[in-house]
């Protein structure tokens, strides 16, 4: 089973947020949309590596979210704009995170998009 984001709202309906932080010597800046969040990672640019990334995804819900992270990551099939990704799942505890890096040519992630799902929405 897949698991797809929940409709898309109006644009008189979303509430944006922007923000900046870092992940040891990762700085970010994140936009957030309602319950979407695009982190960017400029210079440098995440290495793609799995434990970096999840410990740096943890920082960036954090920082757009306010919720802090101690749980396992697991890996879920997510539907997103007609395709199927390879995405994360962190539980939280009102709401669970999905989240999924983007590669970029050079092998490093320069983004991380993150949706907030109600909580056991997703398997």
């Amino acid at each position: 089973m897949v698991a797809s984001p929940t409709p898309r709202q109006s644009p008189a309906e979303r509430v944006s947020k922007q923000g900046s932080g870092a992940f040891d010597r990762y700085p970010f800046t994140y936009q957030r949309t309602n319950d979407q969040v695009v982190a960017t990672f400029a210079a440098p640019r995440l290495p793609w590596v799995d434990t970096v990334i999840v410990a740096a995804a943890r920082v960036v819900i954090d920082a757009a979210y306010g919720e802090k992270m101690e749980n396992f990551p697991r890996p879920i099939p997510w539907a997103e704009d007609e395709r199927t990704i390879n995405a994360i799942k962190l539980a939280g505890t009102d709401y669970d995170y999905i989240f999924w890096p983007t590669k970029e040519a050079t092998g490093d992630v320069k983004t991380v998009i993150f949706r907030r799902v109600p909580k056991g929405s997703v398997r």
